[in-house]
């Protein structure tokens, strides 16, 4: 079974670009997504630039496609890309390019691929930076602050107040500083592209029932070696949130829908700030970049100095939100495209080219290479969380495939199928073992997320942890409070159902090429499902049965002994 392509719509505007040696270029990006390193997945990437490349703006001269619109046929159809990616730059004050703010019926296109479950990734930078192409994106617009009053801070940066709802300021003690001091104990605004990275907070999430307690980040967190706790560091941050109003319903052309809906079971999505970074507070920082700014950063009327000692602070730099509950698409959105341009991954671009370690990035040293790894697990989780429901189906499909022929499993007792007469402990030790090669083919917290995401109707029954309780404002249908079913046991039991099943229908390798496979793999898991529930439910009845007849045998001894004290009472009495 071949990998599954997920279509990938990367889109820039201003001075973004796909130059390897420019400092906004995206050039590492694409080329860590496009480098195949799992078995059952690979990206395929299209870069598209919103200016025409010109001798005033050479920036979109190695994008495939310039002068992107929605509205242009050639360009985009909801059904070419599985996800869009947007690098915005452009605010309303930029004045070095042209402007291509999306349009009305651009909008509306847009909105109807994310409401049919389209995945979308967007980020700007601080103040207004990437309003133009993504302050108006439904669920982008209000999952991360993209507006800025210039205005409120001409005098000083010292009157940013973050209680407007404004995004950070460029420059002041209230911008979102992550820098680390790096090699030295100084903080320059080129330790942006050292090989030390800036450490964040990803949110960890609890679940389980009244006795098992389980936890987990975020499956775009979720590394190979461990939970991602660092991204590259940067100066000056944008901000994401979580959106204050659920309930709006908007429009874009002759498109109207709820901008976060709730499914059919009354359940509403909702997003959540999946990480947090701290700033070290007290810091300055040194701006030996000026000239790469044109002369100067930010607003060169103010008396306030480039580098003011930062407050401390903690805020959200990832946000994300599972749409697919709701049957629309999910969104991630980053505090700064500053995570992902050449310039502080690579060094392109960098001002401080004669320091050995600047000139490099995160490839100076062994060290600054292990982080970068840490690093691209999180951009090829974002590609695999967002893409399309399907494509998620198809994926799980195909690691189920990839885990068959695996010599993990190929070599164990139940090789040859799980026999129903297998006693529990058994059963669910051999699902344990399949979820074990299905997260070394994926990633470890890959198996929960595909499980509830292929799965239905398991979904909506089971304690779903993050896709349904933690992210619904209403209680779920089922106190999990007074539940004594483990949902990691369920998911055992139904992985050795269904791979007891694929192992029947394909019991050697002769068997793969079959005309049919793909159907036979279907009926194969859907007959696994039904297997490993009807072994869960047999289990947890005869757990029940036993667990009552221990409550009636507790509650007779404790009628036996006031009965014996009772007698014992009246025998003293007489």
């Amino acid at each position: 079974m071949d990998p599954v392509t997920v279509h990938v719509l990367i889109l820039t505007d201003d001075d973004g670009s796909y130059t390897r040696e420019h400092r906004f270029g995206l050039t590492e990006l694409v080329s860590i997504l496009t480098t195949q390193v799992k078995p059952y997945i690979r990206f395929a990437v299209t870069t598209g630039h919103r200016s025409h490349a010109s001798a005033n703006n050479p920036y979109p001269k190695d994008a495939d496609i310039q002068g992107f619109a929605f509205t242009n046929t050639s360009h985009f159809t909801p059904t070419k890309f599985d996800e869009i990616w947007f690098f915005g730059i452009a605010n309303d004050a930029s004045d070095t390019n042209e402007h291509h703010p999306l349009t009305e019926a651009e909008k509306e296109i847009l909105f109807r691929f994310m409401d049919a479950g389209g995945g979308v990734f967007a980020t700007g930078d601080h103040e207004d930076l990437g309003i133009e192409l993504c302050g108006d994106i439904p669920r982008v617009r209000n999952m991360r602050r993209w507006q800025f009053n210039h205005a409120a801070v001409d005098s000083s940066y010292d009157n940013y107040d973050e209680g407007s709802g404004d995004s950070p300021p460029v420059l002041g003690p209230h911008r979102h500083d992550t820098l680390d001091a790096g090699h030295n104990s100084v903080y320059e605004f080129d330790d942006q592209s050292d090989d030390v990275p800036a450490r964040i907070i990803p949110k960890i999430y609890v679940s389980g029932s009244a006795t098992i307690v389980h936890s987990s980040c975020h499956p775009i967190l979720c590394g190979p070696d461990g939970v991602i706790n660092i991204l590259p560091d940067h100066m000056h941050e944008g901000e994401c949130q979580v959106p204050d109003d659920l309930t709006q319903v908007i429009t874009h052309g002759s498109y109207t829908a709820h901008e976060y809906p709730r499914n059919p079971y009354n359940l509403q999505p909702v997003p959540d700030v999946i990480a947090h970074a701290v700033i070290s507070p007290g810091h300055t920082t040194r701006l030996e970049a000026k000239d790469s700014f044109g002369g100067a950063i930010g607003n060169t009327t103010q008396s306030s100095l480039p580098d003011d000692a930062v407050l401390d602070d903690y805020y959200g730099c990832i946000a994300a939100y599972d749409g697919q509950i709701a049957s629309v698409g999910r969104v991630v959105v980053d505090s700064t495209f500053h995570h992902f341009f050449n310039i502080n991954l690579i060094a392109s671009g960098s001002n401080n080219t004669s320091d050995p370690v600047k000139a490099l990035g995160f490839n100076a040293s062994l060290e600054g290479k292990a982080s970068y790894e840490v690093i691209k697990a999180y951009y090829r989780n974002i590609a695999e969380w967002i893409a399309k429901p399907p494509t998620q189906i198809k994926m799980f499909k195909t690691i189920l495939w990839n885990a068959r022929w695996d010599s993990q499993l190929r070599m164990h007792p139940h090789r040859l199928g799980v026999s129903d007469r297998l006693g529990w402990v058994d059963y669910t030790r051999y699902g344990n073992v399949v979820r074990d090669v299905f997260r070394r083919i994926s990633s470890p917290c890959s198996v929960t997320r595909f499980f509830y995401s292929a799965i239905d109707p398991l979904a909506l029954l089971l304690p779903n942890w993050l896709y349904v309780l933690l992210h619904s404002p209403d209680p779920g249908p089922i106190d999990y409070s007074k539940v004594l079913v483990d949902p990691e046991l369920i998911v055992n039991a139904v992985l050795a159902g269904i791979m007891g099943q694929i192992v029947e229908a394909f019991p050697s390798r002769a068997h793969i090429g079959h005309e049919n496979v793909d159907q036979e793999l279907d009926e194969a898991i859907e007959r696994g499902v039904s297997r490993g529930l009807k072994r869960t439910a047999q289990a947890y009845r005869e757990r029940l049965e036993e667990s009552l007849k221990f409550v009636n045998t507790m509650e007779e001894r404790a009628r036996q002994s006031i009965e014996g004290a009772g007698s014992k009472r009246r025998a003293s009495s007489e």
